[in-house]
């Protein structure tokens, strides 16, 4: 599976304002590489700041991103 072939949606359940992820940069069995751009409709989003609360919810949604691709492989 190639990392064009993912979709964020089809990985976890999060939508909308909660999809905080904007982009999957590499993912393999161990790890993944994402990228994600702040703006306004961000929870907990504060004028020009974000709540470090952020940070955790990121890191669960990258390791989202490993599961999810590892589940989604074909097994040999």
């Amino acid at each position: 599976m190639e990392i064009s072939d993912l979709t964020l949606e089809a990985l976890f359940p999060h939508r909308k304002r909660m999809l905080l992820v904007g982009e999957i940069i590499e993912v393999d069995r161990e790890h993944a590489v994402t990228r994600t751009t702040v703006s306004d409709s961000c929870p907990l989003c504060q004028g020009s700041k974000v709540h470090p609360l952020i940070l955790l919810e990121l890191a669960a949604q990258t390791a989202g991103v490993c599961n999810g691709w590892d589940r989604s492989r074909p097994r040999d």
